[in-house]
């Protein structure tokens, strides 16, 4: 999904079915499980609520990761993992959108220090 300035540490995703994502940072030839439940971690049978996580980039700060999801709106959004909580994500806003009609978030890429561009279908439309 993406690496660091760095590229000391990386995020992962691991899907299993749709919707059914873990999220991990990685580094140092090691890995730690920032959201969703990993699938050796399952019990039989266990229901794993879906988060639809679709991208991730380091935050500025690189104390956490910016999330596309599924987790706070069906037609998918942003959501932001501390490194230092791993299985709490909180909402991020998007100000200053211009489209108007229906669809969904589709992408998230970091293109330098603090921005980041948001990708969008609106009405079969692209948006950024």
């Amino acid at each position: 999904m993406s690496h660091n300035a760095t590229h000391e540490r990386l995020l992962m995703g691991e899907g299993y079915t749709e919707g059914d994502v873990a999220l991990y940072l990685g580094k140092g030839g090691g890995r730690k499980v920032l959201y969703g439940k990993a699938i050796d971690d399952r019990k039989e049978g266990e229901e794993v609520p879906l988060n639809g996580i679709g991208g991730a980039e380091f935050s500025p700060s690189g104390a956490g990761a910016i999330v596309l999801c599924a987790v706070f709106e069906d037609c998918y959004g942003l959501g932001f993992v501390r490194f230092s909580k791993p299985g709490s994500m909180l909402p991020v806003t998007v100000k200053g959108m211009v489209h108007e009609g229906s669809g969904e978030m589709g992408g998230i890429e970091r293109l330098a220090r603090d921005r980041y561009l948001v990708q969008y279908n609106i009405d079969g439309c692209s948006w950024a």
